[in-house]
């Protein structure tokens, strides 16, 4: 564990961080190797959508369209990177982020007016409820929204659980076994279930809103992005997207 002497030399400090980290990583892949680089795979799919959203027309009149893409990646990316290192609090942090990123992504697709007014800091504070409440009336996801398949409603719960660990709720707490974070395989287990959970939905309200671009794809970019970006208890979600009307 880390004892902080306050006044010691940072550098010495981070040097004992860093060998508490390195433990936590070598403890993550001698058990989970390939629960890990499952999970990287499951990032991989954001390169498939990279191309096909920033063709989309409407996001071609969100100038910084790109970074939100970006800002998806680098969230997820750090989420992996903080799974590894056993900071399970954090982790969960960067995914409520790349979800909100995603819902902004998809809501200011067609809503540019909204979008200058955001990054012109006019818009104030948009709660996540309002992206719910839009993507709600898209045609696909409100096809599959409904009491057998409650996807608002799960992608909500989603949500509120991520959230937790922002406010720092009692159960989020990183230093229940000291000071340093240590391995867990209870933490991670919730960590990885989570992390699946978060990029199947972002994959399928991507999906759903952005459906005849990813239609333009490549057939293998299509399968990728169904049998690895959404996991396959899900697929029943999706499973109405390509029917008209």
């Amino acid at each position: 564990m880390i004892k902080m002497e306050f006044g010691e030399d940072f550098t010495k400090q981070m040097d004992k961080i860093f060998d508490d980290w390195k433990n936590n990583w070598n403890q993550t892949l001698l058990s989970h190797k390939t629960e890990i680089n499952e999970l990287s795979e499951k990032i991989s799919v954001i390169d498939d959508w990279s191309n096909c959203l920033l063709s989309v027309t409407e996001l071609k009149r969100i100038p910084n369209a790109k970074q939100f893409i970006s800002e998806m990646f680098i969230d997820i990316y750090t989420s992996l990177v903080l799974v590894s290192l056993a900071l399970y609090k954090y982790a969960n942090m960067c995914l409520r982020s790349y979800l909100e990123s995603t819902m902004r992504l998809i809501y200011f697709s067609v809503h540019p007016i909204e979008y200058r007014w955001w990054t012109n800091k006019l818009y104030g504070h948009t709660p996540f409820r309002m992206y719910l409440e839009f993507v709600t009336k898209l045609e696909r996801i409100n096809k599959v929204d409904s009491e057998k398949t409650p996807l608002i409603a799960e992608v909500r719960n989603l949500y509120n659980e991520l959230s937790s660990y922002v406010h720092s709720e009692e159960r989020a707490f990183q230093t229940k076994v000291g000071l340093s974070p240590k391995y867990s395989l209870e933490n991670f287990k919730g960590c990885e279930k989570t992390f699946r959970e978060t990029i199947s939905y972002s994959n399928i309200l991507l999906l759903g809103s952005f459906y005849e671009n990813y239609q333009q794809l490549s057939a293998e970019s299509q399968k990728r992005i169904i049998r690895i970006g959404i996991d396959e208890e899900k697929h029943e979600l999706i499973e109405s997207f390509g029917d008209k009307g």
